[in-house]
């Protein structure tokens, strides 16, 4: 700032050379200086260096003893920036919090101030970063996680800093993959899962995810958010991705097969498979017994029976306790009652025989008779009551 001074007497003369003392206030502090002998040196031109408001006074007393003076009002600003400086709040952050960034330019005389800037995140457009209503105030609101560089520019000047943003460990979004939602029973499905935070980040699955189907089959978690789920039942079923208050639900479809029909009955359905097969073979038997037919094996017998004539005589049976082994068929009786030589007897009355569908008399004169019904009865020689024969 130039300034410039005239004085004159009152009949408006000239006077040269006059006395003025120069002082200059800092209204901020309200400390006065006298700043004559500075202005003087250099040509009544004042350099503003800090910046402020400021009160300049020239004033001088004449022979009368009266104070003329006149008072000047500046206001001083800062410069052009020559330098740039950051200030973070943090250097670390969370997905979604802010980070506070404060701009400082400084001039050439060293005043500092806040400093409005353009924006740059890894040297691309910067997206998360905006200005506040606070000059040279700004906060980095990073939701990918990762590391920016965020860099502030004004003309040629530049400054940077580095802010780290981390994913929130809080499962907020899922994405899942089903390997097929067609297939037979006992196959398996396997379900890829993927887990991301509010600001869909990438994380890890929690140990407590699982999956819930209305299927029986096994449901193995393979880690890395792989499961494993094996069909059992057939039929259309549902499963359920299921990590905290987060759930996705798909249905797929299970054909049935033999192999998956008896694994869903359990043993229960084997045991039965196993008892239809003894009766088919039990079946068979009984069929091929019939087309070789009831003589030729009667015939069989009765020749055995018969050559008991040398060493191979049969012992007598008991047939108070009898068993499985005592079966007719064991003691065979014979297919038709030796002949035997019999003296006459007084005549009697016959017997009834009608029930009888078979008659044999062993060696030692004990009876038997079929029924129709094929009920085997016997009588021991003497007695005249027939008993059915029990195993």
């Amino acid at each position: 700032v130039e300034f410039g001074i005239s004085t004159s007497d009152s009949d408006l003369n000239t006077i040269d050379n006059p006395q003025v003392t120069w002082l200059i206030e800092d209204k901020s502090t309200g400390s006065v200086e006298d700043i004559t002998g500075y202005l003087q040196q250099n040509g009544f031109i004042w350099q503003a260096v800090s910046v402020g408001d400021y009160e300049i006074t020239g004033y001088l007393v004449n022979n009368r003893g009266f104070n003329l003076s006149s008072d000047f009002v500046i206001s001083v600003g800062h410069g052009v920036p020559v330098s740039l400086a950051l200030q973070q709040s943090v250097t670390t952050q969370d997905a979604g919090n802010f980070v506070d960034l404060q701009v400082t330019g400084t001039d050439s005389d060293g005043n500092k101030f806040p400093q409005q800037v353009v924006w740059f995140e890894n040297n691309g457009p910067a997206y998360n970063t905006n200005s506040t209503d606070t000059e040279g105030l700004y906060q980095f609101n990073g939701r990918s996680a990762g590391n920016y560089t965020l860099t502030a520019e004004y003309l040629t000047l530049s400054s940077s800093v580095s802010v780290e943003v981390f994913s929130l460990n809080i499962v907020k979004n899922i994405k899942s993959n089903i390997s097929t939602i067609e297939l037979e029973q006992l196959e398996t499905i396997t379900v890829q899962i993927e887990a991301y935070d509010d600001y869909w980040n990438r994380i890890a699955v929690p140990d407590s995810a699982r999956i819930d189907t209305t299927d029986r089959g096994d449901v193995k978690y393979l880690g890395d958010g792989v499961w494993e789920l094996e069909t059992l039942d057939e039929g259309e079923h549902s499963a359920t991705i299921v990590i905290g208050s987060i759930t996705e639900t798909f249905t797929y479809d299970v054909e049935g097969n033999l192999a998956g029909f008896f694994a869903a009955g359990g043993p229960l359905y084997y045991v039965a498979a196993g008892l239809l097969a003894l009766i088919v073979v039990a079946l068979l038997v009984f069929i091929v017994r019939l087309v070789r037919g009831d003589e030729d094996y009667y015939d069989d017998e009765d020749e055995d029976f018969y050559n008991d004539g040398e060493d191979n005589a049969p012992a007598a049976r008991d047939f108070s306790q009898p068993r499985v082994g005592q079966a007719p068929t064991v003691p065979t009786p014979p297919a038709t009652p030796p002949t035997q030589e019999v003296e006459p007897e007084p005549e009697e009355e016959a017997e009834d025989t009608s029930w009888m569908a078979d008659y044999r008399v062993e060696e030692d004169g004990t009876e038997w008779g079929q029924t129709e019904d094929g009920i085997w009865y016997y009588r021991e020689a003497g007695s005249d009551d027939w008993i059915e024969w029990t195993e």
